[in-house]
């Protein structure tokens, strides 16, 4: 039987109207994703990172460990601040940054946080050096063993970006930036991108939590205790992300080679 182009006009108005009342994602999760390990000379780059509270911030361990010095700077700052200490996740692409910069910290939520597929969420940081957020959708996760940061898998999470551009865009930049839900507590850390398919990978707030424990162990002097997440409001995903980088609570990582 031949189908007529009028069937395909059907089937294509009723996958939108799908996607328009369900948020549904067109695209599946990704199967079997890899990471590849970064080869050849380290060379100076940016990425993203936010505050926990008390000078200590997040960023992921692929923006950071590979550098000479490491800076932080926010939106308006006119001299970059220097990090001094580094604390490495045993695992996962994440690491917790001491430097003399202190905001308020970003309410992380709870270690036991799950995700349903299509719930929202946005990303904060520095895409291309240039703040900025991208609103997204929960698609799925893997548990991915990367064995250049150790033994043990991380769980990694899937977002496909809510309004995607053509052909894709470029995130790099955004990793180690927040992953914020609606009431604007951080549920992620982003660690990497498929820009052809307008995903974003993040892990979750387990591996915050885990990097302060490994802190508390090293320093508990310097050990913040981000606040609750509990008792927050919605404002919106747009104001969030615009607070949270006006307040430099995310601010640009410049990983410097010398």
């Amino acid at each position: 039987m031949r189908i007529k182009l009028w069937h395909w006009i059907v089937v294509l108005g009723a996958l939108g109207a799908l996607a328009a009342v369900t948020r549904f994602d067109l695209l599946p999760p990704l199967a079997e994703y890899r990471f590849e390990p970064e080869v050849g000379a380290p060379q100076s780059a940016t990425g993203s990172a936010f505050s926990i509270g008390g000078g200590v911030w997040i960023t992921a361990r692929h923006v950071v460990d590979r550098c000479d010095s490491v800076w932080l700077a926010g939106i308006g700052d006119q001299v970059p601040h220097r990090v001094t200490t580094i604390t490495y996740h045993s695992h996962a692409d994440a690491s917790l940054l001491v430097a003399d910069i202190v905001r308020p910290g970003l309410p992380v939520a709870r270690r036991d946080t799950r995700f349903e597929r299509g719930i929202e969420a946005v990303h904060v940081g520095f895409p291309a050096a240039e703040p900025a957020f991208v609103p997204t959708l929960y698609t799925g996760a893997q548990s991915i063993t990367r064995p250049e940061y150790g033994p043990g898998a991380a769980r990694n999470h899937f977002w496909a970006v809510a309004e995607p551009e053509p052909g894709g865009r470029d995130y790099g930049g955004l990793s180690g930036g927040p992953v914020l839900a609606p009431n604007g507590a951080v549920i992620g850390v982003v660690v990497g991108s498929v820009s052809r398919l307008n995903r974003i990978i993040a892990h979750d707030a387990g591996v915050i939590w885990d990097l302060l424990d490994r802190q508390g162990a090293i320093d508990p002097l310097r050990t913040p205790h981000p606040p609750s997440n509990q008792a927050l409001s919605d404002p919106g995903s747009a104001i969030l992300a615009d607070t949270a980088l006006q307040r430099r609570q995310v601010v640009l990582v410049y990983c410097a080679i010398a």
